[in-house]
């Protein structure tokens, strides 16, 4: 039999382009600096608080996103790095788009709480062991015949550890291949072409983030094992045939009655620390999919996974019979639509949007550009964890067959994050 130390690649990207409109005189009132380099960070608490506005802006991104890409379609994102771009852009914000980021994004009031929260997630989340990698890098572009304001360029650098690079946008392809080629640095090669040089026609300024993810099956897959099994919908049809991998171990899984859903942590590595959640619907739930993103919202993601951790507990020495497909997915998407259905309007309103902390001239969102790719299979997999409220029958061991649409979420216990979230309809 031959093990393979599975690896998983996971590779995001995610841009805010901004636009220009007729430059304006505005004051140059500054943007709160008062906690400056002497911010102390209260890791916990402040992570605590963050982080559980993070957690309700992440499940109701993912619902709203698989709404609008439709039902039938594979999909990963990474709610997480968008969120993180807009924070950025909520401290260049004033007045009514200020408030509409603050509410959607689900930010404290206390902006020192919020620089604090973020720094300790971002901190949390550089993660270099034998096993695992996480990275998670992020940058400004702007044009160097419109600079930044001082205050907002020097908040990103040393508050948000976010660099801020000068490009020229009045040479597209010379600005676009520079942006492309941080992307491609940043997520190993993985995403090489991320824009088009017309989707920097008339921006002035580009927020761009990357998230890297790479780990270890803390239970390797046997390949010997895998073999070709149906997949059906959501219907019982079956939609063709998959590469089903198959492993026994002591995951931990539970029957959730609130999601009416199956749940099974697969763990990364040795750490005990990042994780893949995978989400079954029980047979014979019609739409059962959209049932679950419609109840995860409100379904606390952090009692799921303590749910899970008590589950292993008490049925420590059980087996799991788990059978997961290989999968690899890529998603491209503009979030405009998503973001203003959950309330965010006035930033891509060139007449409403008050970005004046950020640039003396008038600026307005004009589109968030989000990519992602997972590769999932005995030696390129990835690994979530998964939760539930109920536990399983002890007289035999469980089991676990994704063979059927189900959601996935790549979390990290340390930080409470939820790092990449998705849909797998048909693994072909």
């Amino acid at each position: 039999m031959k093990f393979f130390e599975s690896t998983c690649w996971t590779y995001l990207v995610a841009l805010l382009l901004f636009s220009i409109k007729l430059p304006y005189a505005v004051g140059d009132k500054n943007i709160e600096n008062d906690i400056g380099n002497s911010i102390k960070i209260v890791d916990e608490p402040s992570r605590i608080l963050l982080s559980q506005g993070l957690e309700n802006f992440t499940l109701n991104l993912f619902k709203e996103t698989v709404n609008a890409a439709g039902s039938r379609l594979n999909l990963v994102l990474s709610p997480f790095s968008i969120w993180a771009l807009l924070v950025l852009l909520w401290e260049g914000s004033k007045g009514k788009t200020n408030e509409q980021l603050m509410n959607v994004l689900g930010l404290p009031s206390d902006r020192r709480l919020t620089i604090a929260g973020y720094r300790a997630i971002d901190e949390a989340l550089q993660v270099n062991t034998s096993t695992v990698s996480v990275e998670f890098v992020k940058a400004i572009f702007f044009d160097i015949n419109r600079p930044l304001k001082r205050d907002f360029e020097s908040t990103a650098e040393h508050l948000y550890q976010c660099p801020t690079i000068s490009i020229n946008f009045h040479k597209p392809v010379e600005a676009t291949r520079v942006i492309n080629d941080w992307v491609k640095l940043n997520t190993h090669g993985k995403i090489p072409d991320l824009l088009l040089e017309e989707d920097l026609r008339d921006a002035q300024l580009v927020l761009a983030n990357a998230v890297y993810f790479q780990g270890q099956w803390s239970l390797p897959f046997d390949r010997d094992l895998t073999t070709r099994e149906s997949f059906y919908d959501e219907d019982g049809k079956t939609i063709g045939e998959v590469d089903m991998m198959s492993s026994q171990g002591p995951y931990a899984f539970v029957a959730d009655q609130e999601l009416d859903a199956n749940v099974i942590e697969i763990p990364y590595g040795k750490e005990n620390r990042l994780s893949m959640i995978v989400m079954l619907p029980r047979h014979g739930n019609k739409n059962s999919i959209d049932v679950i993103l419609e109840k995860l919202p409100q379904r606390n993601f952090s009692r799921l996974i303590n749910d899970l951790a008590q589950s292993k507990s008490e049925y420590f020495g059980d087996d799991v019979d788990l059978r997961l497909p290989r999968f690899n997915v890529t998603s491209d998407f503009v979030m405009n639509v998503v973001l203003e259905t959950m309330g965010l309007t006035d930033v891509f309103n060139e007449n409403a949007a008050d970005l004046s902390p950020i640039s003396p001239h008038k600026i307005y969102l004009s589109r968030v550009i989000h990519k992602a790719v997972i590769v999932v299979d005995e030696e390129g997999t990835i690994a979530t964890a998964a939760s539930g409220a109920a536990l399983a029958n002890k007289s035999r061991p469980p089991k676990f067959h994704a063979n059927r649409p189900f959601i996935y979420i790549i979390h990290d216990k340390k930080s409470n994050t939820i790092v990449f979230a998705g849909k797998v309809f048909n693994p072909n």
